[in-house]
Order: structure tokens, then sequence, then C-alpha cells
């Protein structure tokens, strides 16, 4: 049951400024997040969802980058702020787990000094009050000994023991919103499921929003509950995990579900990948990102940008396959969700 709405996009634009030409990483997304549910954004590296991330948390370098849209957080818009404001609002209300441990810590300083100083920033305490809060945040996210680990730099730890320190930086001030960006990445599966169960312990204790950033579709399936499917900097399906996982009306979705090995598969049976490779956002497609990849594309697939269609209590899809005009023949059956409204 949902409590509430905490954040939501509207038209998120950033483009960046290169020798090339200008590069439109993210084209117009859209999406809401509410009091303690987890929402997944899922898609290929490069697919703008870290950039997507960033520029919530106000991250991207001005001087080399447009952004434009809106980002709702209690009624302002955080896309006017300053970097001063930014400062008071990460940390403090939206936090994030970076997704490499190693190059996001700072080398030069001890863990519990790093953890301190985004206490005393936002808290005001005193740096005593801050080492002690420090120390209870590596016992919460259950890191051995971690009174001696408290004097230890970033190198001297595994990346296990990296991560669950930036789990507890993000956590130190009790933020609202946690974005965990590729949070399981460089760890092996046994670490992996105890990251992903310590986050949502953490979540359930707190009752914290969290944006999952993932390419990883067992993990999503495993903590989320709503997924947005992300594909050449735009949103091209979302809905409930259980409506996208058994009923994708995507062929993008589709096929990355496709790419996901099965238990049962045998290593004589060859693995399904995508065909061809993510467009030039320097010079983007002007019909749907996907058509050149697709295999069941048509001639308005790459004249005209697909509108959204309601395929479910609260599954969207945005497909021209959709369309009431559209020839099906060959499609797979699962594919073949259709409206009579195709209203933009």
């Amino acid at each position: 049951m949902r409590n509430g709405q905490m954040l939501n996009t509207k038209d998120l634009f950033v483009s960046f400024k290169t020798y090339a030409g200008i590069v439109q990483a993210v084209r117009g997304v859209s999406f809401e997040l509410e009091k303690g549910e987890t929402l997944a954004l899922v898609g290929e590296s490069g697919c703008g969802k870290t950039v997507t991330a960033k520029a919530l948390m106000g991250l991207l370098p001005n001087e080399q980058v447009e952004i434009g849209g809106e980002v709702g957080f209690h009624g302002e818009n955080l896309l006017e702020y300053g970097e001063d404001e930014m400062t008071k609002i990460r940390g403090k209300h939206i936090s994030m787990i970076f997704q490499d441990p190693m190059t996001a810590l700072n080398p030069t300083m001890r863990i519990g000094d790093q953890i301190a100083e985004s206490i005393i920033i936002h808290e005001q305490k005193t740096h005593a009050e801050a080492r002690a809060e420090a120390l209870e945040m590596l016992e919460l996210v259950k890191i051995a000994n971690a009174k001696e680990r408290m004097n230890q730099y970033p190198f001297e730890m595994s990346g296990g023991m990296r991560q669950r320190v930036m789990i507890a930086l993000a956590l130190a001030c009790n933020p609202e919103i946690l974005i965990a960006d590729e949070p399981t990445t460089a760890l092996d599966v046994t670490i992996q499921a105890e990251i992903l169960e310590l986050i949502m312990q953490l979540q359930r204790e707190r009752d914290m929003g969290v944006i999952l950033i993932t390419h990883d579709m067992g993990v999503v399936a495993s903590i989320s509950e709503r997924i947005h499917v992300m594909y050449a900097g735009k949103i091209v399906e979302e809905g409930s995990v259980r409506e996208v996982f058994y009923g994708p009306k995507h062929p993008y979705t589709f096929a990355l579900m496709k790419s996901v090995p099965e238990l049962s598969s045998t290593k004589q049976e060859p693995l399904y990948s995508i065909v061809g490779t993510p467009p030039d956002l320097i010079n983007p497609p002007q019909g749907c990102p996907f058509a050149p990849r697709c295999e069941f594309a048509m001639k308005i697939c790459k004249l005209e940008p697909p509108a959204g269609v309601s395929c479910g209590e609260t599954q969207r899809s945005y497909c021209w396959l959709h369309h009431p005009d559209a020839d099906i023949t060959g499609v797979p059956e699962v594919l073949q969700g259709r409206s009579e409204a195709h209203a933009r």
C-alpha cells in the first residue's frame, strides 16, 4: 500500500556538450516514487540510468550539461536549486550508493572520518558525537569488528566491506530517498544477496523510497515493486514487476527477458543476444529508438515515435505494435497488447 508521492520527474532532459556534438543522454524521462517503495530503472549500459540519477542529485557539471524538465521534491523543483541548496539536500534528504565504492570513497580518509564528516555537515554534531554515530552505522550494516574498521582506509577492505561502508555513508543522516546505482555489480553472488537483503531490511526499518539502477533482471525481481525500462535515454515500458516480468509488452523488454539464461538451459544451447548496437545519441532516431534492432519493426517505427499505451492496471508501453492498425503477423502473443484509445 502506497503512502504518498515523495519524488516525481517530469520530462527530464539531459544533454552533454562534446567536441563531436550534443549527446542527448536523457530524453523526456518521467516517473514517480512513493514513500517506502522500490522503483527500478533498468536497461543496457549507456541508456541513461546513471545520468538520470546524477541529475536528481545535482551531480552533473553545469558547464558541460544542459538539463531541462522538472524534478519535484516536497513541492520544489530541484533543477532550480543552486549548489549550496543541493548540498543541504544531498545526504540529508536524498542519498546515493555509487556503482564503484573504491572510487566513490576517499582513499586518503579513514572510514570512520568519512561517515562522520557527513553527519557533522548535516546534523551539526560534534566530532566525537559524529564518530559515535558513524560506529553505530557500521554496526547497523553488519560490519564485523566495526570499532577497528573505523580507523581503516578503503584499500584495506574487501569489495563487499566497501559496499557496506557506502550504504552506511548513504544512510548516516536518515535520508528519505536512497538511490542505489548498480549496488552489487562488482560482487560475487553470495555477497550480492547479502547486500540486497541489507538494503531491503534498512528500507523497511526506515520506510525509505528506493530507486534501484541496474541491468540485472534477477536483482529487479528480488527487491523491486515497480520497474521502468530505459532505452536510448527514453522510458520504453513501465509497470509493476509482476506485470512487466510475466507480460512484457515492448520488444526491447521482451528481448531483455529472453537474454536471461534459465536454470533449465544446457551449455549446448546458445545464449540469446540482442542484435545490433544502441543508437548514436548525437543523432538519435526520429522514430522508435529500438526500431533498428527490433525484429518486429514496421515502416512507421522508423518515422514516428510511438505514443504510450496502457496495457494493464499500471503497465504502459511505447510501441507501434499496440496500435489497432498494426500488422502483428508473426508477433509473439505476449506483445500483442492492443489499445483502441491510442492516445498521446
